[in-house]
């Protein structure tokens, strides 16, 4: 019995041994896999790019918080890639992207660029529901300008009305809208120049009431320039001002 004993613990123990080594050679496997994976990454360096979170549609306004940041090898970079840091202010989709997506240049433009065919992504772009496009008709007021105005752009928007009270008669010129934001530009060439301007729904009904009344005229603002305040800080100009020669 004792040595049938023995033999049993003999068994036993290499079953231990065997089961040992092969645990001990999973282990190292592991390891050595491991290993060759952080080699391969050091030796194939990877860069940032932006992916898209979620389904992103075209005339999109374009956020950071709308991509997250991934790493891809060069090699598998798509052409036109853009790097984390790219700015998007003022970017919207020019084409439907879906989530993982990588962004590309091809990807996105500007809403000041004149290939955005649509003016309703370019009012899309300016991230205010409440706006709508109006065709400025008098534009003969800025039309030596046009060729050097582009989408981006900001007019103020002046009313010319004759008044009539009584045998007085009299001409009043005020600035109605202030650096109303340009969606769309052409020359004059083939045809007449054309001006449209982005305005709320309070200054189309003003834009247009102006326009039954007497006549619109736009001037051109400084580049950078937009109004704070909707309220006029110019008071109304007459013909009797002008007569009288007031300044």
């Amino acid at each position: 019995m004792i040595g049938r004993f023995s033999r049993n613990t003999s068994s036993q123990s290499k079953k231990r041994y065997n089961i040992l080594i092969i645990l001990l050679a999973v282990v190292c496997g592991l390891l050595a896999a491991g290993l060759v994976y952080m080699a391969g990454q050091k030796a194939t360096p990877s860069v940032p790019v932006l992916a898209a979170k979620t389904e992103i549609a075209a005339g999109d306004p374009l956020e950071k918080s709308m991509f997250k940041e991934v790493l891809m090898p060069p090699a598998g970079l798509p052409e036109g890639t853009l790097k984390p840091n790219t700015p998007l202010e003022n970017a919207v989709a020019k084409h439907a992207l879906s989530a993982g997506d990588i962004l590309r240049k091809t990807h996105i433009i500007r809403y000041d660029s004149t290939d955005i065919p649509l003016l309703s992504a370019r009012l899309k772009a300016l991230q205010k529901n409440e706006l709508r496009a109006v065709e400025v008709p008098a534009v003969e007021s800025v039309e030596g300008m046009l060729g050097g105005m582009k989408a981006g752009d900001r007019v103020d928007i002046i009313s010319v009305t004759p008044i009539e009270e009584g045998s007085k008669k009299e001409i009043i010129s005020q600035k109605i809208i202030g650096s109303a934001p340009v969606i769309g530009v052409r020359p004059p060439g083939d045809g007449p120049g054309v001006l449209i301007v982005a305005l709320t729904e309070t200054q189309v009904n003003k834009f247009f009431l102006a326009g039954e009344m007497g006549k619109v005229y736009v001037s051109l603002c400084p580049f950078g320039y937009e109004e704070k305040s909707t309220e006029n800080k110019i008071k109304a100009l007459s013909s009797t001002d002008i007569t009288a020669g007031g300044e």
